[in-house]
C-alpha cells in the first residue's frame, strides 16, 4: 500500500493474526499496519467515507453495470474526492451482494476467460491505477478543468435511500421487481457522477416534507 500512497487500512471481521509477523512483512507500511482500523461491518468501515468502490470477480451474477479500475478512480479524482474506498472482499467468496450494493460503484479487472487474481494481486492492481492518475494529474489542485463539489459521507447518503425506501414501502408502491432491487436502480443513477452535499439536502428535505404531509408514523433515521 505504501508503495503507491495509500495511507489507511480497514478491515472487516478479520481472522486473528499475529502483529508482530504482520510488522515484520509490512516493511516500510509499518504505520499503515499499526493504525489500521477494525470494524464489525462493511457499513461501519464506509461510515466517513466519500466514495466508494466495490470489486467483485462475478460480473454476470450481480445485475449491475461494473467498471474498470482506471475509469472509477479517475471519476473519483475528477471529482476531488478526498476520502475514497475500494472495497475488496476476502479470498474465498470475495464482497457479499448486500456489501456490492452499499458502495457507490462496482469495478472489476479485466481479463481472460480463465483469469484469477488472488486478493493480493488484486489490490496492486488497483493501487497501481490510482497511483498513476495521480502521478499524471500532480498539479490536480490548479486545473480548472476539474470540479470541486461537497460530497456527503457514506451515512449521509444511507439515510437519504433508507428514508426513500421506508416512504415507498410504507405508501404501498409495488414496482415490477423487489422494492431492494428498486432502491439499488435509484442508487446506480449517481454511480458515474457522485451525489452532491446539496443535492442530498434538497432530496432529503423532499422527502421528509412528504413524510410529515402524509402524517406517516416512520421512524426518522
Amino acid at each position: 500500500m505504501a508503495n503507491f500512497g495509500a495511507t489507511e487500512l480497514r478491515l472487516v471481521n478479520p481472522l486473528p493474526f499475529d502483529m508482530k509477523h504482520a510488522l515484520a512483512l509490512a516493511c516500510d507500511g509499518e504505520k499503515i499496519v499499526k493504525k489500521a482500523g477494525i470494524f464489525s461491518s462493511c457499513e461501519q468501515a464506509l461510515y466517513d467515507c466519500h466514495f466508494s468502490i466495490a470489486t467483485t470477480r462475478r460480473t454476470r451474477h450481480i445485475g449491475i453495470k461494473t467498471y474498470i479500475p482506471a475509469t472509477c478512480l479517475n471519476d473519483a479524482i475528477k471529482h476531488k474526492i478526498s476520502r475514497i474506498a475500494i472495497v475488496f472482499g476476502n479470498e474465498k467468496s470475495g464482497l457479499s451482494n448486500t456489501e456490492l450494493y452499499s458502495c457507490d460503484i462496482v469495478s472489476t479487472i479485466s481479463t481472460t476467460d480463465h483469469g484469477s487474481l488472488n486478493l493480493s494481486q488484486a489490490v496492486l492492481v488497483y493501487l497501481y491505477e490510482w497511483y498513476n492518475l495521480i502521478s499524471r494529474n500532480i498539479n490536480l489542485s490548479n486545473d480548472s478543468m476539474m470540479t470541486t463539489i461537497k460530497i456527503p459521507e457514506h451515512h449521509e447518503k444511507s439515510r437519504l435511500f433508507e428514508l426513500f425506501e421506508t416512504l415507498i414501502t410504507e405508501g404501498g408502491y409495488q414496482p415490477k421487481e423487489k422494492i431492494s432491487g428498486f432502491i439499488r436502480k435509484i442508487r446506480m443513477i449517481y454511480e458515474t457522477r457522485p451525489i452532491s452535499q446539496r443535492e442530498l439536502r434538497i432530496m432529503l428535505t423532499a422527502l421528509r416534507w412528504i413524510e410529515k404531509r402524509g402524517h406517516r408514523t416512520i421512524k426518522r433515521i
